[in-house]
C-alpha cells in the first residue's frame, strides 16, 4: 500500500506546482501590453529535484522559486511576453493538470473499491 500513497503524494505535489504554473502564466499574459514586465517561469527543475531525493512536501513545494525566463526577445518598451508562447504554455499546463487530476481520481476510486471489501 506504501507504493500507492507515495503515488497519491507525487500526483498532488504536481498537481500544486501545476497549479502555480498556471497563475503564473495568467499573470504573464495578463501582462503581455505592460511596459517592463519581464516573462517569469516556475523553477520546474526544483520540484524534480525535490521528487528524486523524496523531499517532496507541500510547505516546500508552496515556495518554488520563479525566475525571468531567458532569451526571450525584448521589444521597445522593455516588454518580453510572447503571448503566443504563453498560451501555449498554458494550454499545456492544462492538459498536465487535467491528466493528473485524473490519475489521482483513479488511484483514489481503486483504494475505495480496495477498502470496501
Amino acid at each position: 500500500m506504501t507504493g500507492m500513497f507515495s503515488q497519491q503524494n507525487l500526483l498532488t505535489n504536481a498537481l500544486s506546482v501545476l497549479e502555480q504554473n498556471h497563475e503564473l502564466l495568467s499573470q504573464n499574459i495578463a501582462n503581455v501590453n505592460t511596459p517592463g514586465f519581464k516573462t517569469r517561469e516556475v523553477k520546474f527543475h526544483e520540484f524534480l529535484e525535490q521528487v528524486e531525493s523524496g523531499k517532496a512536501d507541500r510547505e516546500k513545494l508552496e515556495k518554488l522559486a520563479v525566475e525571468l525566463k531567458k532569451g526571450l526577445q525584448i521589444r521597445k518598451d522593455g516588454n518580453n511576453v510572447d503571448l503566443d508562447s504563453q498560451v501555449g504554455e498554458l494550454k499545456k499546463n492544462s492538459l498536465l493538470f487535467q491528466t493528473y487530476s485524473h490519475l489521482l481520481s483513479s488511484k483514489m476510486a481503486t483504494a475505495r473499491r480496495a477498502m470496501s471489501r
